[in-house]
């Protein structure tokens, strides 16, 4: 398939562009100052706060066009060491691809879009290795907690955590399950009261506990 290949070329324009130097930016105090206004106030703008109603029009305009010019851009991480918030969380699956777990996440993406929240993405493979390691960096990222889709765990992980799946409950996690057993009972019977008695079960993957 070509599409590896492709997605192959963009990494790689990627990180031409990004391990150039990056210049210096500027700082929310620093465009305060070139505007002769308060940081507070260029602040309220920026963050399209409830109180930015009250500052003039005129002023925004003149706040949003300075940051365009020096593509002001907020020091997320800075926001998070005063605030403990970082409005992001990770979502942790086996294979974005699959039919089961894509769902999940356009549920998963529409609430927290909604909430104002951005999200990173992990996908395993099943691999023991990249689910151990993975939570690990997301963690230095400042996620608030963790969504696990059909991904087992050996240890907390220090934050709230949800799992959507049939793999063991871990620490003081929310589990939601989802009552496979019954499913097939439900399906079987409905092929069985069409008339059926020859039939076929296809399992998903072996690592996955729907599939037992």
């Amino acid at each position: 398939s070509a599409c590896p290949l492709l997605y192959s070329a963009a990494l790689g324009e990627l990180l031409k562009s990004t391990a150039k130097t990056p210049s210096a930016r500027m700082s929310q105090k620093a465009l305060a100052a070139h505007l002769q206004l308060s940081p507070s106030t260029v602040s309220l703008v920026l963050n399209n706060a409830p109180l930015a109603s009250a500052i003039p029009e005129q002023t925004r305009k003149r706040i949003f066009e300075a940051a365009r010019h020096f593509d002001y851009r907020p020091d997320h991480y800075a926001k998070y060491l005063s605030s403990r918030k970082s409005f992001t969380v990770a979502v942790l699956l086996p294979e974005i691809g699959e039919g089961f777990s894509a769902a999940i996440l356009g549920g998963v993406d529409e609430a927290l879009v909604r909430n104002k929240y951005a999200f990173f993405l992990a996908n395993h493979h099943g691999d023991p290795a990249l689910i151990r390691e993975f939570p690990r960096q997301l963690t230095q990222r400042a996620v608030e907690g963790f969504i696990l889709i059909n991904t087992p765990i050996a240890e907390p992980l220090g934050c709230p955590t949800v799992s959507i799946g049939n793999h063991p409950a871990v620490g003081e996690m929310v589990r939601i399950m989802l009552d496979n057993h019954r499913g097939g009972w439900i399906a079987a019977q409905h092929l069985i009261g069409l008339g059926h008695r020859e039939i076929a079960v296809i399992k998903g993957h072996p690592w996955r506990p729907a599939a037992e």
